[in-house]
């Protein structure tokens, strides 16, 4: 459910950088933002979905809720490095290995490239940033700053 939860918001972000590109044809960027118009139709029903399935769960699902949530952003800001290598090597590009070394170099996962503030919004909404295992979560995952929670 927490991927789903993840994927949901983060398609949105994509979603936008395809559909203003003006470097990829036309039938494609009206593709992505037909697409994008049908995410934005539902996201909203999606988070309170959300919102009214967390507050169902029982101490202990809520506390694994609170635990994973914050670790699908991370897969997000992956580079996906070795997708890129084989598909570099796939079409012969030159000095494959040498190029991906680089990027891997530069860190390949990167919570600069994205905005992940609608999901630290989302854990701020359920309460989960008010606790001290879900500001520990986050802050553990790099997504907010590692502060004392007042709640114990």
């Amino acid at each position: 459910m927490v991927n789903a939860i993840i994927s949901e918001m983060f398609i949105s972000d994509y979603l936008i950088l395809l559909a203003d590109d003006m470097a990829i044809q036309p039938i494609n960027r009206m593709t992505v933002q037909t697409h994008r118009t049908d995410e934005l139709a539902h996201s909203n029903i999606f988070k309170q979905l959300t919102k009214a399935i967390y507050h169902g769960l029982n101490e202990e699902q809520r506390e694994f809720f609170t635990d994973i949530l914050p670790k699908p952003v991370r897969w997000f800001a992956n580079s996906e490095l070795t997708v890129w290598r084989s598909m570099l090597k796939q079409i012969g590009f030159p000095h494959v290995d040498r190029v991906i070394a680089d990027c891997e170099a530069a860190s390949e996962i990167n919570l600069m490239r994205i905005d992940f503030s609608h999901v630290t919004r989302l854990a701020e909404q359920l309460g989960i940033l008010e606790t001290a295992n879900g500001n520990d979560n986050f802050a553990r995952e790099g997504l907010v700053s590692s502060t004392p929670s007042t709640t114990y």
